[in-house]
């Protein structure tokens, strides 16, 4: 039973983490491009839409 809750926590502070990256990649761009500017530079195939 600890290991499950282990596991769940681990797995929320993962995702909190990502959304606050994401965010502040939005928010602060990287060299002054946002993520979307950068994605484009590349040939991607998966990518959301939009």
């Amino acid at each position: 039973m600890r290991k499950d809750q282990s596991r769940s926590l681990l797995v929320l502070v993962s995702v909190i983490a990502t959304l606050v990256i994401n965010a502040l990649a939005n928010i602060l761009p990287l060299n002054g491009l946002e993520t979307g500017q950068i994605s484009d530079q590349f040939q991607v195939f998966f990518v959301p839409a939009g």
